[in-house]
């Protein structure tokens, strides 16, 4: 395997023009491995592949630009630059674009899962208007005849039965217990559906760069985007949990799961009132807190989840998923107490899976979350 630094050159290369087609089309494959081994961040992954834009532009057109502008948007998004990610997209995907990538438009590949996203993003930003406008698109694109005849994954956890679309349904019948113009049910929608598919289907890398301060992103949401909002009753961990700070984060303390899985009043207007939301609360809960590092309240979480197995009735991959987590929970808080003991850090306990959620744990270069430092050691707070 090519050493990534020599990868790193030759994209750089390509920048400076010394490269052709070919070279440039391999070092864009292989800048994304970069970043992610190399711990190319911010200005130093901007700088990277800045200088290769206008490059590209030159000498690439149609479809191949497409890629590229792809490709690019992706490495700002791994440099923690959204909002550059989304202008680029913005730019070569909209309808003025001067190039138009057709295969790309014609496979569409599963656009009431898109749709599915984007309403949760919507509802989570409280445009609950054009939320619903995604939702209502929902059904109609899901039903549509595929090329290969067969639905995807994300469709068949959308739809979940072939008489109608359960996510929506769901919905619906929330929003009639809340009192609320069933026709407007995109106002009972709590749990944000793009992250719950972004687990369910992409779990590899789904919240490898999630920490403690956005789980607010999951439950609840800001109490200015959504009426009568009523926060479940939950005891909260322990107050010295400090959660790091980002411009993406909202006010929130991360609470332990509900303990009661019977007193659940079916018209009260609590955000979350069934088992089903409650469940796949505890496992968004539970995966990112362990992506943070904080094991005992990710443990609580995922164990919760699974406690709701019996009860739900559509969300019912929750059980397994917990069960998988909590087998990466057990693995991480392994290989955690493994890194610590080998930088000569050793935790008041035994093992790490009883240490307090404000134990420290360092990170150590080479952990595949994104956060060690090369040359030295960086304590996770």
């Amino acid at each position: 395997m090519v050493d990534l630094y020599h990868k790193k050159d030759g994209f750089q290369n390509c920048a400076k023009g010394k490269m052709g087609r070919v070279g440039i089309c391999g070092s864009i494959l292989v800048v994304e491995e970069i970043l992610g081994k190399a711990r190319l961040e911010g200005k130093e992954g901007r700088k990277v592949v800045f200088g290769a834009e206008r490059r590209l532009e030159a000498v690439w057109s149609g479809d191949l630009l497409m890629v590229h502008h792809i490709r690019y948007a992706k490495i700002l998004r791994m440099s923690n630059d959204a909002k550059g990610a989304i202008n680029v997209l913005q730019g070569a995907m909209g309808p003025e674009r001067p190039h138009h990538f057709v295969q790309a438009d014609m496979v569409g590949r599963s656009h009431g899962t898109y749709y599915s996203i984007a309403g949760g993003c919507h509802v989570f930003l409280g445009n609950i208007e054009k939320a619903q406008v995604m939702f209502d698109k929902i059904l109609d694109l899901i039903d549509k005849k595929k090329i290969s005849g067969k639905n995807l994954p994300t469709e068949v956890y959308i739809k979940k039965k072939p008489d109608g679309c359960v996510e929506v349904a769901s919905y619906k019948e929330k929003q009639v217990r809340r009192g609320g113009d069933v026709e407007k049910f995109a106002e009972a929608t709590k749990i944000n559906p793009a992250e719950a598919t972004n687990l369910t289907h992409d779990r590899r890398n789904a919240h490898r760069r999630m920490g403690v301060a956005l789980t607010s992103r999951i439950h609840p949401f800001p109490t200015h985007h959504a009426s009568h909002y009523h926060k479940p009753p939950s005891p909260t961990s322990p107050s010295s949990v400090k959660l790091r700070e980002s411009k993406l984060s909202l006010e929130f303390k991360p609470s332990t799961p509900i303990s009661s899985l019977s007193n659940l009043d079916p018209h009260s207007h609590y955000d979350l009132d069934t088992h089903d939301e409650l469940a796949v609360r505890s496992l968004l809960m539970g995966v990112n807190h362990r992506a943070s590092r904080y094991f005992v309240p990710s443990r609580a979480f995922l164990e919760d989840a699974h406690a709701r197995h019996a009860h739900v009735k559509i969300n019912t991959w929750v059980g397994g998923v917990a069960v998988f987590e909590l087998a990466v929970l057990d693995l991480k808080e392994v290989e955690a107490r493994d890194r610590a003991e080998s930088v000569g850090y050793s935790p008041s306990s035994s093992s790490v899976s009883v240490a307090s959620s404000t134990t420290l744990l360092p990170c150590v270069e080479g952990g595949g979350d994104g956060r060690g430092k090369a040359g030295g050691l960086e304590i996770c707070s």
